[in-house]
């Protein structure tokens, strides 16, 4: 467990800081946000919810496959739909290329639609917890509540399994 790897306190449009500022993040969490950054520096982009949910795969691959009914389907649609065009061991080994390096890593800064889910994850957490770790099911069941956003349900509609989430969150 630790802090998160970037402040993200960017202001939102009506003043209020935004949810997630202040709350620790889980290991997984911290490499899935590691991935994501990756990713963007790679695009020369912010983290948008394409590459935030992309980094998720890559970040915490075999405990986000376990909420999915069909793993099999879930590679196969989150690889095309999210633009993973490599086996996911290369991008491992390209983040532990970048994190030896002598180079300055930083992270990228996020979208709003990332930002949305994000903060609806930290107040996901802080109602399971007071004392709440950001942690993957908190995630899972934010991108589950905005599938108002495209990229949203056609992650949900890779077979993610929301009964088996919100369970293991309790």
């Amino acid at each position: 467990m630790g802090h998160p790897p970037v402040s993200i306190s960017k202001r939102k449009e009506d003043g209020r800081v935004n949810a997630i500022k202040d709350i620790p993040f889980a290991d997984d969490v911290n490499y899935s946000m590691f991935a994501a950054s990756h990713l963007a520096r790679a695009e020369g982009t912010e983290i948008t919810l394409r590459l935030f949910i992309a980094g998720l795969y890559l970040g915490c691959f075999e405990r986000l496959l376990g909420y999915f009914v069909d793993w099999s389907k879930a590679t196969t649609s989150i690889a095309r739909n999210f633009k993973i065009d490599k086996p996911v061991w290369i991008y491992w080994a390209e983040m532990y290329q970048e994190m030896i390096s002598d180079k300055e890593l930083g992270m990228a800064m996020f979208s709003p639609d990332t930002i949305k889910v994000l903060d609806d994850a930290a107040n996901i957490a802080r109602e399971r917890a007071k004392n709440a770790i950001l942690n993957l099911a908190d995630i899972l069941t934010a991108i589950d509540k905005n599938q108002q956003m495209d990229l949203c349900k056609i992650f949900v509609e890779s077979g993610l399994d929301a009964a088996l989430f919100v369970r293991r969150s309790l």
